[in-house]
């Protein structure tokens, strides 16, 4: 659920999706109930964090997405797959759009679907404890709720195919230092923080702040029509020439490879057994 609390006009919206925030269809129903109140009260600025202690958001519910498709063919799947990645793309796109505030507050992990929430947000503040990490190419896939184009519009190419390419994970500080983050607090102040910066921009004018907004923050697009199959060529007919293996001791989802035949096609699927690994400061690999 998303605990919503709304204080000197400023909207607080803390996720509480067990075990980690994952984004599924229940996590997208109730952020559009949450931002629809924001609105609702009139709130001049809007605060998104975590009350998980695992951490922010572990990244698309992967676990429930795999258990969807698993026995499907590609023709049925792929219509409600889209429909999924639509509803993604419409609700990250309202939030990086609103012309009030928003501030995010990181801890913990901060991973895929969840790195790219982060980024629809003004001003990241990340708690020492945040690690911020695209490990999609582990898994077989590519970060495809528009993360890439938005982290573009803050760091430069070279850092993301840093990122994107080598799976690690980041920590707050070097975050910073990279550009994407605003602020670094310690473990137990982001919330606070947020909120105190989010405050300060509810004193100047809406409209003035809605066009500086729209200033120095590139409006992220995506094309349906063209791009929408990309991700989902990732869950299909992928070609491998030999069993995957992870990089890293990071694990959040632990592969399992099989190999399956059809006449000449070759096909490779994953399934996914959940491993609880959020012993960050022992376990995270980070650039130091």
């Amino acid at each position: 659920m998303i605990h919503t609390q709304l204080k000197d006009d400023v909207a607080t919206l803390g996720l509480d999706f067990a075990p980690c925030n994952e984004i599924g269809p229940q996590f997208l129903e109730e952020l559009t109930l949450a931002l629809d109140w924001t609105r609702t009260n009139e709130a001049k600025a809007v605060v998104i964090h975590s009350q998980r202690k695992e951490g922010y958001c572990a990244g698309a519910d992967l676990r429930k997405l795999h258990s969807e498709i698993s026995r499907k063919d590609p023709q049925e799947y792929l219509d409600p797959l889209k429909s999924f990645l639509v509803g993604v793309h419409h609700i990250f796109s309202r939030l990086d759009q609103l012309p009030i505030p928003v501030v995010t507050a990181v801890h913990g992990l901060c991973f895929g679907g969840g790195f790219e929430l982060a980024l629809t947000a003004d001003v990241v503040v990340a708690e020492t404890s945040a690690r911020f990490a695209f490990p999609e190419l582990r898994l077989g896939l590519i970060p495809c709720f528009g993360g890439i184009p938005r982290l573009k519009r803050e760091v430069g190419n070279a850092i993301i195919r840093d990122i994107l390419f080598t799976g690690r994970s980041i920590n707050a500080e070097k975050a910073k230092e990279m550009g994407w983050v605003g602020h670094v607090t310690k473990e137990g102040k982001g919330l606070a923080m947020a909120q105190s910066i989010a405050k300060q921009m509810t004193k100047f004018d809406a409209h003035t702040f809605a066009q500086a907004k729209n200033l120095s923050k590139e409006i992220f697009s995506w094309n349906w029509n063209r791009n929408w199959k990309w991700p989902c060529t990732c869950l299909q007919n992928q070609k491998l020439d030999r069993p995957w293996k992870p990089l890293s001791p990071i694990r959040l989802f632990n592969p399992i490879y099989r190999k399956e035949s059809s006449n000449d096609n070759h096909r490779a699927s994953f399934g996914f057994s959940f491993k609880k690994i959020f012993c960050i400061k022992e376990h995270a690999l980070s650039i130091k």
